[in-house]
C-alpha cells in the first residue's frame, strides 16, 4: 500500500506538468 507522501509525489507531477504546459500554450496564444 503506497503511503501518503507517495501518493502526494504522483499526483502533484502530473498536475505541476500540466499546469506547466498550459502556461506555456498560454504564452503563445494570447
Amino acid at each position: 500500500m503506497l503511503d501518503l507522501n507517495t501518493l502526494f509525489i504522483l499526483t502533484m507531477i502530473p498536475a505541476s506538468a500540466m499546469l506547466l504546459i498550459s502556461m506555456v500554450v498560454g504564452a503563445f496564444e494570447p
